[in-house]
C-alpha cells in the first residue's frame, strides 16, 4: 500500500477521491462453519485493507482541489 500512495504522490501530487471497491466472502457458510483463517482473510480484505489505504492516502486527499 505504501508504494501505491508514493506512486500517486510522485505522479499527481494529490488524490481527489478514494473508492473502496474490494470485498470478498469466500464460500457462504453459517458462522459456526467458518474456518478462522478464512474469516481473518475476509476481514483483512473487507476492513483492514480499506483502513490501511485510507490512512496512507489521507495526506494526498488533503491536497485535493476540494478536500471537503
Amino acid at each position: 500500500y505504501i508504494e501505491l500512495a508514493q506512486n500517486i504522490e510522485n505522479e499527481f501530487g494529490r488524490l481527489d477521491g478514494l473508492v473502496h471497491n474490494a470485498s470478498m466472502l469466500g464460500e457462504r457458510y453459517s458462522i459456526e462453519q467458518y474456518e478462522i483463517e478464512l474469516w481473518q482473510r475476509v476481514l483483512h480484505v473487507n476492513v483492514t485493507a480499506a483502513v490501511a489505504i485510507t490512512q496512507l492516502c489521507l495526506p494526498l486527499l488533503g491536497n485535493a482541489r476540494d478536500p471537503s
